[in-house]
């Protein structure tokens, strides 16, 4: 889970609630219920608003309680600003957890600290050789190295390719709902790799450019209910 948008918004209450009124019963992803938060203590940059990533932090946690998510908490720790984006350091599936190798060598550090959470948690931990951060690289390479991933998933891994810069990580410009719905902002992708999301059917809700830059793909699902940034009403009205 993360917190902290690198702008500053308007308002500090920037997630609103909505609830869809309908999601197929078969699922690409199995609806989340426990989360894993860090506090953005330490998330200080000079183009930060601190207090506003602080203020935004609790909005998020207050909305997930709301929801009747579970919460846990790793330790947050100096000299480690990108810890409290969370989601980038493991892929997790039931009680496997898959490290994330990070290239970036202050993000390197935070390595240690998510694999002695998950093995006090009693996980267990896996971690590929090749370079790979979660939510960024699972979805985006074909990545089979010592750790064979399919063994751990329900559903076959497609390879994707994104072709805009804006738009690195995966859960930026696409949204897994609870069954075979997903939004997306297709100009992310190349042909193919949209072929690929679109032959598993479902129903595409497709996202502006305006809202895709504003985060609406790193929507929060849990249950039938869905956490959607502020300012993204057009991703709203598709999900209705």
């Amino acid at each position: 889970m993360c917190c902290g948008r690198k702008s500053v918004a308007k308002s500090p209450s920037r997630f609103k609630l909505f609830k869809p009124k309908q999601l197929s019963a078969q699922s690409l992803i199995e609806p989340i219920k426990k989360f894993l938060m860090c506090r953005p203590t330490f998330y200080d940059f000079p183009n930060i608003n601190k207090h506003l990533a602080s203020e935004q932090w609790t909005n998020l946690y207050d909305r997930i309680i709301e929801l009747n998510g579970s919460i846990q908490f790793i330790k947050d720790q100096p000299d480690l600003p990108y810890m409290t984006f969370v989601s980038k350091n493991a892929f997790v599936h039931k009680d496997v957890v898959i490290i994330s190798n990070f290239k970036d060598s202050t993000k390197k550090l935070e390595e240690e600290w998510f694999v002695g959470w998950f093995i006090e948690n009693k996980f267990k931990i896996e971690y590929p050789y090749q370079n790979y951060e979660s939510n960024t690289s699972f979805f985006m390479d074909n990545l089979i190295s010592d750790v064979d991933i399919s063994e751990y998933l329900v559903n076959k891994i497609l390879p994707i390719n994104l072709i805009d810069s804006r738009f690195a990580n995966l859960n930026n410009c696409f949204c897994a709902l609870n069954g075979k719905d997903y939004m997306i902002f297709p100009e992310a992708f190349d042909e193919n790799s949209l072929n690929s999301i679109r032959n598993l059917g479902g129903k595409e809700i497709v996202i502006s450019e305006n809202e895709a830059i504003n985060m609406a793909c790193n929507s929060l699902i849990i249950g039938n209910s869905v956490i959607v940034p502020k300012n993204c009403e057009k991703t709203v009205y598709g999900l209705e």
